[in-house]
C-alpha cells in the first residue's frame, strides 16, 4: 500500500497523472487500471486537498484525477487552486453523482468523468484523445 501521498519515476512520453481520491480502496482500483495502461504514469498520490495541491505544484502532471465527492471539500475551489499552481494540467473530475458534476462546471475543469462511464471513459479523459 502507498502512503498517503507518493511520487513515483516516469519516463518521456508519458501522461503523468496525479490521482486525487479519499477511499483508498478507490484509489489502488484506479491506481491498478491504469497502471495497465502504457501511455499512463501514475506519478502521485493524494487523500486529502493539502496534499494535493503541494504534489500538483511538485509535479506538474499532466493530469489530475480528482473525486468530486471527496468530504469536506469545495471541489469548485479546489479545481481552481489546482490549476493556480499546476496550470498546464487538465482536471478530470470523477463522480457517480451527475450534479457533483454539474458544480464543477466553470471551475476551470476541463474534463467531467462519470463513474458509471467505467474504465473507458476515464482512459479516454486521461488519454485526451491521444489515441
Amino acid at each position: 500500500m502507498w502512503p498517503r501521498a507518493a511520487i513515483v519515476d516516469s519516463g518521456p512520453g508519458m501522461i503523468h497523472l496525479l490521482l486525487v481520491d479519499h477511499p483508498p480502496a478507490v484509489r489502488r482500483t484506479l491506481r491498478a487500471y491504469l497502471s495497465l495502461e502504457p501511455e499512463v504514469a501514475v506519478v502521485g498520490e493524494a487523500d486529502d486537498v493539502p496534499t494535493a495541491l503541494g504534489l500538483a505544484q511538485a509535479l506538474q502532471p499532466d493530469v489530475v484525477l480528482l473525486d468530486a465527492e471527496m468530504p469536506d471539500v469545495d471541489v469548485r475551489e479546489t479545481v481552481g487552486l489546482l490549476r493556480a499552481r499546476s496550470p498546464a494540467s487538465t482536471v478530470v473530475i470523477l463522480s457517480l453523482n451527475p450534479a457533483a458534476l454539474a458544480r464543477t462546471l466553470g471551475a476551470g475543469t476541463v474534463v467531467l468523468v462519470g463513474k458509471h462511464e467505467g474504465a473507458a471513459g476515464l482512459l479516454a479523459a486521461a488519454l485526451g484523445g491521444r489515441r
